[in-house]
C-alpha cells in the first residue's frame, strides 16, 4: 500500500471511529489544483490538520494530524498545533486509530483541559 493511500485509509478509518463515538468531524483536505486555464487554486490552510471536528458534550474545537510510516509533523503543522490548542483547541497527532480515540475520550472526560494537545 502506498503512503498515500495508507494516510487516506487511516483518516477514513478515523472519521468513522469518531464518529460512532458521536464526535461531528470531518476531512480537511489541503493542497493545490490548476483550473483548464493553468491558474492554481490552493485550499485549506498551511498546517491544518487532516481532520477538524467538534467533541461533545462541549464543543471543543478538534484538530487532527494523521501520520503514516516515518513521518513527521513538520514545523509548519507544529507551529499551527501550537496555535490551536493555545486557543483552547484538542491537537492530536495520530498514527492509529486507537490515538484519536484516546485523546477525544480524554477531552470528553474532563472540560479542564483546555489546550490539551496529544
Amino acid at each position: 500500500m502506498s503512503n498515500s493511500t495508507e494516510h487516506q485509509q487511516l483518516v477514513n478509518d478515523i472519521l468513522v471511529a469518531l464518529s460512532a463515538k458521536s464526535v461531528l468531524c470531518w476531512p480537511i483536505p489541503t493542497g493545490m489544483a490548476r483550473t483548464a486555464t493553468g491558474a492554481v487554486i490552493r485550499f485549506g490552510g498551511k498546517g491544518h490538520g487532516d481532520i477538524g471536528g467538534v467533541i461533545p458534550p462541549n464543543g471543543r474545537a478538534l484538530s487532527i494530524e494523521v501520520k503514516t510510516g516515518s513521518a513527521r509533523e513538520e514545523r509548519h503543522q507544529r507551529a499551527f498545533g501550537s496555535t490551536f490548542a493555545g486557543k483552547g483547541g484538542i491537537r492530536v497527532v495520530a498514527r492509529s486509530v486507537d490515538d484519536a480515540l484516546l485523546a477525544v475520550e480524554h477531552a470528553m472526560g474532563s472540560a479542564a483541559n483546555v489546550g490539551w494537545r496529544a
